[in-house]
């Protein structure tokens, strides 16, 4: 098997203005915890059976994989892309790999950086892990939507959609009712309620309430007639 080149990750890097250069990494110098933690996927951080299918791959001679990203801080060395290629070669019995190396020290960089990569190919992040890390990178490193759905690979109308969603979900548990069964175009819908949080807890709990005898539509009709306190659900507000 070879390693080669990655023109995506190598012009995803470019645009994000992170400098690297390829090298030859001995895989016993790579810190495979530190990679483990760094990884983006929120759910199962460690897929066996990708790193068994990579590994069986990898000892056909045609084979070929992409080279995979390090972050080098002096002598610490992680992967912020490539876990399960370089568990893969470690169970193959390979020493060393060639390596996109960057000696990024930036935080922001090395965070986004990390949660971008794997949008780019191979087993992609879900959708709604896409979303956490737009939300989060929104959050942490005020990164506006537009940007962060760009960098995640996603519709801008979905990171807003989720965040806002997100937002009023968070403000629900603060008032003290649970926000589950709530579709997340609903939440969105409730976010303008958030200022009003007597009102906001009336209009779940009329939700909640009516949940089975009303239908979703009538349901955001009812979330913009306490919006506008327009019709008898203006005593909400």
């Amino acid at each position: 098997m070879k390693w080669v080149k990655d023109p995506v990750l190598e012009a995803h890097l470019r645009n994000m203005g992170v400098e690297f250069q390829a090298e030859t990494i001995q895989l016993d110098q790579i810190d495979w915890e530190e990679s483990l933690n760094r990884q983006a996927r929120i759910g199962k951080k460690y897929n066996e059976d990708w790193v068994l299918e990579y590994a069986e791959t990898m000892g056909q001679p045609e084979a070929a994989f992409y080279m995979t990203l390090v972050a080098k801080q002096g002598k610490f060395l992680w992967l912020l892309s490539g876990l399960h290629r370089g568990e893969a070669a470690k169970l193959r019995g390979i020493s060393e790999m060639p390596c996109y190396v960057t000696t990024a020290t930036d935080q922001r960089v090395l965070d986004v950086v990390s949660r971008t990569v794997n949008v780019l190919g191979g087993h992609r992040l879900p959708r709604e892990e896409c979303l956490l890390h737009a939300e989060h990178m929104m959050g942490k490193w005020n990164i506006e939507a537009k940007e962060a759905a760009r960098l995640m690979g996603l519709n801008p109308v979905w990171v807003t959609t989720h965040v806002r969603a997100s937002a009023t979900a968070k403000k629900i548990q603060e008032l003290g009712t649970n926000p589950n069964g709530l579709a997340k175009n609903l939440l969105m819908q409730l976010h303008g309620l958030i200022p009003k949080s007597n009102v906001l807890r009336e209009a779940v709990k009329w939700l909640k309430k009516h949940d089975g005898d009303t239908s979703f539509v009538e349901k955001r009709h009812f979330v913009e007639d306490v919006k506008k306190q327009e019709t008898e659900h203006k005593s909400l507000a």
